[in-house]
């Protein structure tokens, strides 16, 4: 029984399959600078990268400060680009944060990144404060209204969503204040409400009652008892 086991040990196994690397890249250093600078002209910037890297992999010390300039120039452009055209915010200041390594970086490269950074920030609070939303978006719909996410939805666009929906929340504190008889609470915060949004004619009926009650107009009453809210009574045209 031993040897059977010993027997079964020895038999072959098969071979596991080799790994391909992949073919380096052979062409001489002089070519690879000519490339890298066609590409910088054409503005291919993820091709330039490549052929940067390619190039600094081969020797470290090739045209060393050229080389940085051109890195310099690839990431911040790419990094732009990402960020004003392709709603890659994220992706946009990871490129100017390595740019940066290469060089001091311009006025609008810091302001892009400082820009994607806030609207990052912003949209974090999105459904969870919109308040906070606001403080975020109220800033860069002034500064840079288009920028977007890859969704394609501007500073602008989500600074009017979240005012929408902190007044509707406002509305629903107003009809709280208004059941409770709390008047001059429930008039301010209507008020508050209806210039941004457009009030339900119910709230509308709650915003004036709560007007007139909180400035002390005395409701009316009919005939039959029934008692009925006053409203303002247009005064005569002169």
């Amino acid at each position: 029984t031993i040897l059977k086991l010993n027997e079964a040990n020895l038999l072959p196994t098969s071979a596991p399959t080799p790994t391909v690397s992949p073919t380096p890249d052979s062409r001489n250093q002089a070519e690879l600078l000519a490339q890298a600078l066609a590409y910088r002209d054409q503005q291919n910037w993820d091709a330039l990268l490549d052929t940067l890297d390619t190039l600094r992999i081969q020797d470290p010390t090739y045209n060393a400060v050229q080389l940085d300039g051109m890195y310099y120039l690839a990431y911040r452009n790419r990094g732009m680009q990402r960020i004003r055209n392709e709603g890659n915010l994220e992706g946009g200041i990871f490129d100017i944060n390595r740019a940066e390594l290469f060089g001091p970086l311009d006025v609008d490269a810091r302001n892009y990144r400082d820009w994607a950074s806030k609207y990052i920030t912003g949209v974090s609070f999105w459904g969870i404060d919109w308040n906070e939303v606001i403080n975020y978006f109220s800033p860069l719909a002034i500064s840079a209204p288009f920028l977007s996410d890859s969704n394609f939805f501007t500073a602008q666009d989500r600074l009017a969503t979240a005012q929408v929906e902190v007044n509707y929340e406002i509305v629903n504190r107003a009809r709280a204040r208004f059941a409770g008889a709390k008047w001059c609470d429930a008039y301010d915060l209507f008020n508050q409400a209806a210039a941004y949004i457009q009030l339900e004619a119910e709230d509308l009926e709650k915003f004036q009652i709560a007007k007139d009650r909180c400035l002390g107009v005395p409701p009316t009453e009919t005939p039959g008892g029934e008692v009925i809210a006053p409203t303002n009574t247009p005064e005569p045209t002169p």
